[in-house]
């Protein structure tokens, strides 16, 4: 008999514990008794008590190795058929150019040209698209990315029609476009003639503390013109989803963010979305609110209880809070993370001068830079394998425990931090798990009522 070495323990109160299989995607509650035998398993005593049939349909425990290799197979055969079977993304970045100066901007070191991306270089976008999608048995899905893609200059509107007729005509899903939100209300009566997966705009607090953080480059800020945007896009029908960048600086405007948007009625509009981000101090240098990833979900954990309208806000930037958010909502086990993101699987980035990446948060770094399509498409097939990877095809993944969790760690912070993307930059997941579970104790055991939050 052999115990999972995907089974991670929490101790959350006296006799009480949290386990996690991260092979399997079961979350229980256990006691002494229960970790006491998972214990004596791992030293190769003989257990054939009543948990036996639970604990191995639970993936907890195994009849030798060979067998819990084989179950990972399976999970793995199957994630590479959902892989397969899965749109490609492409990210268009129709210029480098941004009408902001935030102070955390993690582009900030990128060369801001006024450049728009030509129709010429517009045309190799779209037979590049063309080109990669026969890989792929779906419809390929566009994302529009920058810089900023939304600015209100004659050639960049032109440009942004251009691309969402030719998705539009060609029946390519308009996934995402992610916008400062600026000239939002300039674009929403072009943005409403398609039916787009949504606009991803940044607000970053309440209007006193936005305006210190969004601001243009002469220093005025950027709030109430968001807002304009938001209204009436909102209004339009189109899908608007909310992005908070949180740091040290404005973690306790949350509340106030929450009220002002309640207050807005945007929460009770289908077509509306909000969610909390990061500021990683990769990327984001000399900026001094940064904190770890644990201590700012800490306090996000800590308002969420005495603010329960911040419940409505999506977790986005830890991924453990969000599987035990969807865990408690669906009832269901998670399945195993075997990447970080879509850059090691169907993501692909077209800048405006030619060059290809896999990254999107890497457009307009030569570091990040996978290949060109102009003049013509030509793929690095080692930079590309360094992306395009699973955890079994990173050595310091293979053996890990939290590999599954982890999915080979953010291949941007890694090369950021100077380190090669076969050596990962590891987040410390263990206390960010120890830190989710204890949150979500009382509503894993139903202590108290789960509500829901609109993930």
């Amino acid at each position: 008999m052999y115990k999972s070495k995907y089974v991670k323990t929490f101790k959350i109160r006296p006799n009480r514990y949290i386990l996690f299989n991260t092979l399997s995607g079961h979350i229980d509650i256990a006691d002494e008794s229960v970790i006491e035998i998972l214990n004596k398993i791992s030293k190769g005593e003989k257990y054939e008590g009543d948990l036996l049939e639970y604990l191995i349909d639970r993936a907890y425990i195994f009849q030798n190795k060979k067998a819990e290799e084989n179950f990972l197979k399976k999970k793995f055969d199957k994630w590479i058929q959902q892989i397969k079977s899965a749109p490609p993304y492409f990210a268009i970045v129709p210029t480098y150019f941004c009408n902001l100066a935030c102070i955390y901007c993690f582009e900030r070191d990128l060369e801001r040209k006024s450049d728009v991306i030509s129709d010429k270089m517009l045309e190799k976008v779209f037979n590049t698209i063309e080109i990669l999608s026969k890989n792929h048995s779906k419809k390929p899905h566009i994302v529009l990315f920058g810089g900023e893609p939304l600015i209100w200059r004659e050639k960049q509107a032109s440009v942004i029609s251009k691309i969402l007729d030719y998705s539009s005509e060609h029946d390519y899903v308009i996934a995402d476009i992610v916008t400062n939100g600026v000239d939002l209300l300039h674009f929403n009566e072009m943005l409403e003639k398609y039916d787009i997966g949504r606009v991803q705009v940044t607000l970053d607090g309440p209007k006193e503390i936005h305006d210190k953080r969004r601001i243009f480059p002469n220093g005025k800020g950027t709030f109430d013109r968001i807002i304009k945007g938001i209204d009436d896009a909102l209004e339009k029908g189109i899908k608007i989803d909310i992005r908070v960048n949180v740091d040290k600086q404005n973690i306790n405007y949350l509340p106030a963010l929450a009220n002002f948007v309640t207050k807005k009625g945007w929460l009770k509009k289908g077509n509306f979305s909000i969610h909390i981000g990061l500021v990683y101090e990769y990327g984001c240098r000399n900026y001094q609110f940064t904190a770890e990833d644990a201590e700012v979900l800490r306090e996000v954990f800590l308002l969420r209880e005495k603010h329960p309208e911040l419940r409505a806000f999506r977790l986005a930037a830890w991924k453990p809070a969000e599987i035990v958010i969807k865990v408690l909502r669906t009832k269901e086990a998670v399945f195993p993370r075997f990447t970080y993101c879509g850059a090691n699987t169907t993501t692909y980035c077209l800048d405006l001068y030619g060059k290809l990446y896999a990254c999107l948060d890497g457009v307009g770094r030569d570091e990040f830079v996978i290949g060109r399509f102009h003049p013509e498409l030509r793929v690095n097939e080692k930079k590309m394998k360094l992306w395009r990877r699973t955890v079994f095809d990173i050595p310091k993944c293979r053996e890990c425990e939290n590999a599954l969790i982890c999915g080979g760690a953010c291949g941007f912070h890694t090369i950021l931090a100077g380190r090669r993307l076969e050596d990962p930059l590891c987040p410390k997941l263990n206390e960010l798990l120890q830190l989710t579970f204890e949150y979500f104790y009382p509503y894993l055991s139903g202590e108290k009522e789960h509500i829901m939050d609109s993930n």
